[in-house]
């Protein structure tokens, strides 16, 4: 995939899929995916290094219902399991591996996991607001695409986790959203692109 591709993709608007056409989402394998907060706001805690000399994500309310969801999400999905997963202030990262995804009589991929999840979490996060007084988001909580890369091999799932669990670390130097005065600035997205590029080096 380009890089321009995955900028464009995790951006506000987008109307084109990042999916693989003939790619069969249901299959057996593992999968990293990338989903941000519409607009990339601050919405899930911050990222502190106040009791650590290493920083680390302190979620809050809202965070802790994304993490639930999404560690629950086998109990709901028969054939899958979240292997490892960060949650960050907008965004999260997480790889899912799927063993059967013939739930019921219905075959259902990574796609439709994913939009349940994004609904399911939509749902939870109104109702925050409503009860507890989160943070509204504005028009939708989730971008409307996402981010997926098929692992390939031992070597690709080991950087990736890496990747992930070094994601606290990076959050300074991490360009994926800059907010002021309330307005979400673009900025070249340089994780992801510099993921991008590691896979590319395992790619050739």
């Amino acid at each position: 995939m380009k890089k321009d591709n995955i900028t464009d993709c995790l951006d506000k608007p987008c109307r084109k899929t990042i999916r693989l056409k003939e790619f069969d989402y249901s299959q057996t394998g593992f999968y990293f995916i990338t989903i941000c907060t519409n607009n990339r706001f601050h919405l899930f805690g911050e990222v502190c290094n106040k009791t650590s000399v290493i920083p680390q994500v302190v979620l809050n309310s809202a965070g802790k219902m994304i993490q639930n969801v999404l560690i629950g999400l086998p109990t709901y999905y028969n054939g899958i399991n979240i292997e490892e997963f960060q949650i960050m202030p907008n965004h999260i990262h997480y790889i899912v591996s799927v063993t059967n995804c013939n739930m019921s009589k219905k075959k259902m991929g990574l796609p439709d996991i994913i939009h349940g999840f994004k609904t399911f979490t939509t749902k939870k996060y109104i109702d925050g607001v409503n009860q507890n007084k989160w943070k509204p988001f504005h028009q939708k909580l989730w971008q409307r695409n996402y981010y997926e890369h098929i692992i390939r091999n031992e070597e690709d799932y080991r950087n990736i986790s890496e990747y992930i669990s070094n994601n606290p670390i990076q959050w300074q130097k991490d360009d994926i959203i800059l907010i002021r005065d309330g307005q979400a600035k673009r900025e070249v997205m340089k994780s992801i692109i510099g993921i991008l590029f590691l896979f590319l080096k395992i790619s050739f």
